[in-house]
């Protein structure tokens, strides 16, 4: 059961199926607009209307009741010129005739380029123009359209535009390797970026005049009318499932396309939240530059950034925002039929349009940026100045963490290290204990440290100096001074792992020594489980039989080969406990 519907033509009624009504209608308004453009079109799409009018009186003279779509089509393929579309097709089948040429050895290459360049004179003189084909598009149509402007099959355009982007992804990746950068390393995106913007440009074959010249036939009421039944005819028909090789390309080519569509959605929402984050930061920004709390950041941005170029870059990034929207929502309308598509003026204005503002965006960011990054050095050079300032004793720049370490423990630098080296660290305890800190010396290379503290109300008499001390190199001592004469012990080379204090922790617990305290037992395991249980290469430092007639002893470590005599083939020396017992 159909509904039908009664439509006025001339004055007469006519009952019609509304299928028919709808094919009916769509070629009417198809004629209107080719005719538009022509002297006297008005004219002569009444005319044509009359002639409509003529054929469905037949109709109802033969006993139809009710016209359906058959009846339709057939008027419509009767309304064309035979004529027209005769001399159409003999202007389609001239360049063929042309295309012969000589294929002798002698001749081949000057022959290859007159078919070239006849070829596409040809398509220049022809009325063949490039659309996006919608009705064989899998992403916008455009290698579709390119199919049916410069020929071939569309399966190998798609097959052949994948191919064509791993490719770039290797070479890509390639380059980048050599020469890196941005514009090198983004070679991969050039092919992407070249597809999206000829898929803007180019048109969408829209109507039947449109896919007539996409096709390159003339545009003629008769080759209109044929283009009516057969957009209707592909409409109706039931779509055949491809089989074999070509199916399968096709499949791997829709799924492709399907995760390229689903990345340029993603990227799309992303970016668009990313503008709008943005957009929405820089106006409070101008409004209140404290506004994040951040105290040295506000005085920085407002003495680096200008309000004329936050308003430029705001200006751009909603311009990129609002024009893609527009655009989006254009394309949506325009392909349900909605709206009238856009025209390559219009199209190139508005993608002129996005550049400039996607242009000034990123000029006015880069520039502030720039700037803000500028005025923070500048910054960061005033504060360090302070600091140093601030951490220069004795004319030696030494770490507040340094400093308070060594004057805690009565040491005194007897050979300071250039430029910003530390003299103590923590995290290496060889008790396991990150946050003890100890006497440490550091160079990539010639280190030299030597750090020394006094006992001055020592009784006279005989002693022992133990240090628990590690280094990476030969040439770094223990020492101690006391009545002028020099005691010196030179550190164990272990580097960062075992050393005597930890095998010495490993016995005891191996052992389970049951005269131990429960604290040493404590401490003993967590030696032995220091640097995972490799140690952190300390090892026991001990000088015996200094003897002190003055009260007074002297004592550190010393990689300074004036003072030891010996150069330090090391990088780093460390030590801590130092214990001076009376024997």
């Amino acid at each position: 059961m159909k509904k039908n519907i009664t439509i006025n033509m001339f004055g007469r009624l006519y009952s019609i199926d509304e299928d028919a009504y709808q094919l009916l209608q769509h070629y009417i308004d198809t004629l209107r607009n080719y005719f538009s453009r022509k002297p006297d079109g008005k004219e002569i799409t009444d005319d044509i209307e009359a002639r409509i009018a003529e054929l469905f009186d037949d109709l109802r003279a033969k006993g139809v009741e009710a016209i359906n779509i058959g009846h339709v089509q057939t008027i419509i393929s009767r309304i064309g010129d035979p004529k027209q579309m005769e001399d159409g097709d003999d202007r389609q089948s001239e360049p063929e005739a042309q295309g012969a040429s000589d294929d002798s050895p002698g001749v081949m290459a000057e022959g290859i380029k007159d078919r070239a360049k006849a070829y596409f004179e040809q398509l220049r003189k022809s009325n063949k123009r490039l659309y996006r084909d919608p009705a064989d598009k899998k992403f916008t149509g455009l290698l579709a359209g390119c199919a049916q402007y410069f020929g071939g099959d569309v399966l190998w355009w798609r097959l052949g535009f994948v191919l064509l982007f791993l490719l770039s992804l290797w070479f890509g990746s390639v380059v980048n390797r050599w020469h890196g950068g941005v514009v090198f390393g983004s070679f991969s995106l050039w092919l992407p970026a070249f597809y999206m913007v000829m898929a803007i440009l180019t048109p969408m074959a829209q109507n039947p005049e449109d896919r007539l010249m996409m096709k390159g036939m003339d545009v003629t009421p008769g080759n209109l009318a044929h283009e009516v039944n057969e957009e209707r005819t592909q409409a109706d028909a039931p779509r055949m499932p491809q089989s074999g090789a070509s199916g399968c390309l096709s499949g791997f080519i829709r799924f492709f396309l399907f995760l390229v569509k689903a990345l340029l959605v993603c990227v799309g929402l992303l970016a668009a939240l990313v503008i709008c984050v943005g957009i929405t930061v820089m106006m409070l920004l101008m409004v209140s530059p404290d506004i994040f709390g951040d105290a040295r950041f506000a005085r920085l941005y407002a003495s680096s950034v200008s309000s004329w170029m936050v308003a430029v870059c705001v200006a751009g990034l909603l311009g990129v925002l609002v024009i893609s929207v527009y655009c989006l929502v254009h394309a949506i309308m325009s392909s349900r039929q909605k709206i009238d598509p856009m025209g390559l003026t219009q199209r190139v204005v508005w993608v002129a349009l996005w550049m400039v503002c996607l242009m000034a965006a990123i000029f006015s960011g880069v520039t502030m940026t720039a700037r803000f990054s500028q005025a923070e050095d500048r910054l960061d050079e005033i504060e360090d100045r302070a600091y140093v300032k601030a951490n220069t004793h004795d004319g030696v720049f030494i770490d507040e963490e340094d400093w308070d370490f060594l004057n805690r423990g009565g040491w005194r630098l007897i050979d300071p290290m250039d430029g910003r080296n530390r003299y103590t660290d923590n995290g290496e305890h060889y008790s396991g204990k990150g946050r003890l800190r100890y006497l440490n010396g550091y160079a990539d290379w010639g280190l030299s440290y030597q750090v020394e503290r006094s006992n001055t109300d020592l009784a006279p008499g005989t002693y022992t100096l133990t240090v628990t001390a590690r280094t990476d190199g030969k040439g770094a001592f223990v020492y101690a001074v006391a009545d002028g004469r020099r005691y010196m012990v030179e550190i164990p080379v272990c580097g960062n792992e075992g050393g005597s204090v930890w095998q010495e922790a490993r016995r005891h617990v191996d052992s389970k020594d049951s005269m131990a305290t429960d604290a040493d037992r404590r401490l003993y395991q967590s030696i032995a489980e220091a640097n995972g249980g490799r140690g952190f290469g300390w090892s026991r430092v001990v000088i015996d039989g200094i003897r002190v007639s003055k009260g007074s002893l002297s004592y550190g470590i010393s990689t300074n080969s004036n003072f030891t005599g010996a150069s330090f083939s090391g990088q780093w020396v460390s030590a801590t406990d130092f214990s001076v017992e009376q024997r």
